[in-house]
């Protein structure tokens, strides 16, 4: 558990050195490492085959497997084409327990300023995206998008102010009160 580690991919990032570096000066450096960027932020397996994996970075680049990590494909372009922005933070990519090939993605980009809701929906295991937030605030940016393990067709998503729940697939979203 954890005794021995196998590197199963390149680097997944846009390994942007100009974004690796503590922020701030001689007097205000910033230590803490929050502001440092291209890492893996998440990282998931599909529950419908073993050795599909997706990963997501907080520069923007979503790559998958379907080989156990031997070769990975960078599928952002996909996403992209559906209104995900260049530098989004990729927060969750989740693989939908009831369908094989489904895939959602929470982006956010608020550090620069765009507090735009990006939620996503792949049913082709991230060849081809639509945004899926009909019903969520503008500026109300996600930081989790998950589907329920026993409904289909049930998600929720997490936002900066509260809590959303779709039960048409992500079509649209109600605010829980």
């Amino acid at each position: 558990f954890g005794q021995s580690w196998v590197k199963i991919s390149p680097d997944l990032t846009t390994n942007d050195r100009s974004k690796q570096k503590a922020s701030g000066g001689p007097i205000t450096l910033d230590t803490s490492g929050a502001e440092f960027y291209c890492t893996i932020f998440t990282l998931r397996e599909s529950p419908h085959k073993k050795g599909i994996l997706m990963s997501g970075s907080d520069d923007g680049l979503i790559y998958i497997t379907t080989d156990d990590g031997k070769n990975w494909s960078n599928i952002t372009e996909g996403a992209r084409a559906a209104g995900l922005p260049e530098w989004a933070w990729i927060r969750t990519v989740e693989p939908s327990p009831h369908a094989k090939g489904v895939w959602y993605m929470a982006a956010t980009k608020y550090k620069l300023d765009d507090t735009a809701p990006y939620i996503f929906k792949s049913s082709d295991d991230g060849k081809t995206w639509q945004k899926i937030v009909s019903g969520i605030a503008e500026g109300d940016y996600v930081r989790v998008v998950r589907a329920d393990p026993n409904v289909a067709g049930v998600l929720y998503c997490g936002t900066e102010t509260g809590l959303y729940v779709s039960i048409d697939d992500g079509a649209n979203w109600t605010r829980w009160e």
